[in-house]
């Protein structure tokens, strides 16, 4: 209830593209949230001290939005329903698709635990969430941008085609090394983080890596539908990935926890090119072959790269030593490949993501 009030001047900030205030409001609540959750644990306030903790976040937060919203925008009562249409036809597609998505996310849980038990479950949810941090670290830094960023382009298709692209070039540049890397450093990293007796889930986090490697290339093109206001598109595919995953892992879980990780990275691989058909190439001039090549050099240096950090690990002696060793050398070796390919990330290629030339202008 309280998230309702402020959430809607919120997403006018954030068209308006004024992230530093977001940011700044988003720190402070969290700042608040945490005072609150200790002084109420030390007056004995139990769970519920991280009850009101989110609360106290919340309202902060919501009600800073709201003030500032009434503030610096006139409001009034307006109730038309030809204009709410084209509103609650984009809503509603998109409403429809997230809650397909939602539960096509979540089927491996449902499946793994009610065909191969919940032991297994553990160790692949384990495994599933370790995986999916980076991605969900670093994606959401360039998704927050970029539906305001390319709703402010949606009139020129030159533009936001290229921003787009853009987009795919820098998140391979930024996660292709780090799946890589983890991949192939699956096993020492489960051991260290979980411990030796989950070691045998180490090729089910080597192939869920790379299962969320090929997954966050694709993220943008939920930004780029509501851009474009086709969001019965992106309704379409989630509809496409409701019938097809569950089928999938129901089939490949006679098989085993490892051999469905695996074909749940095949799977997800054969969405990249099914969702070009189904989404960009609808949405943009872009053929296949360019849209791909946005990867190229990504996949390259960090195939590069792995090759170098699995050397460095195993003639090290795959111990502590050589594991930390192995990182460091990979790190600096794909750096050299990035200047080397010609390849450094510079302030013309953020600029056409974050439209930081747009942003002055303003």
């Amino acid at each position: 209830l309280l998230a309702v009030v402020g959430l809607q001047h919120k997403e006018i900030e954030r068209k308006d593209l004024n992230f530093k205030f977001i940011e700044i409001v988003e720190i402070t609540a969290n700042v608040i949230a945490f005072i609150v959750a200790v002084i109420l644990a030390y007056m004995g306030y139990g769970v519920y001290a991280l009850v009101y903790s989110a609360l106290a976040q919340f309202l902060f937060s919501n009600v800073t939005y709201t003030i500032r919203g009434l503030r610096s925008r006139k409001y009034t009562l307006r109730l038309k329903k030809a204009e709410l249409k084209p509103f609650l036809s984009i809503g509603g597609y998109q409403t429809a698709g997230q809650f397909l998505n939602y539960i096509s996310s979540q089927m491996d849980t449902l499946l793994i635990g009610k065909i191969l038990g919940m032991n297994i479950l553990g160790g692949y949810n384990l495994a599933k969430s370790l995986a999916a941090t980076p991605a969900g670290i670093i994606n959401p830094i360039i998704n927050k941008v970029a539906a305001p960023v390319l709703a402010q382009m949606q009139n020129d298709e030159s533009k936001i085609q290229n921003s787009y692209l853009k987009m795919i070039k820098i998140l391979s540049l930024i996660n292709f090394p780090i799946y890589f890397g983890i991949a192939v450093l699956s096993n020492p990293i489960i051991n260290l983080l979980y411990g030796a007796e989950y070691s045998e889930y180490s090729k089910v986090f080597k192939w869920l890596c790379l299962y969320m490697l090929v997954r966050s290339t694709g993220n943008p093109v939920g930004s780029l539908v509501v851009a474009k206001g086709r969001t019965d598109l992106e309704m379409y595919w989630n509809i496409f990935v409701f019938c097809t995953m569950p089928l999938t892992i129901w089939i490949l879980s006679a098989f085993g926890i490892n051999i469905l990780a695996l074909g749940l990275f095949l799977l997800m691989f054969s969405y990249m090119f099914i969702s070009y058909f189904m989404l960009i190439k609808k949405l943009l001039d872009v053929s296949i072959l360019e849209y791909l090549s946005q990867m190229n050099y990504a996949l390259i240096i960090s195939l590069i790269m792995t090759l170098v950090v699995w050397c460095t690990y195993h003639i090290g002696g795959q111990n502590n030593f050589s594991f930390s060793i192995s990182i460091l050398t990979g790190i600096i070796t794909y750096l050299i490949l990035l200047y080397f390919f010609g390849l450094r990330i510079d302030k013309e290629l953020f600029s056409r993501v974050y439209i930081i030339d747009f942003v002055k202008k303003r």
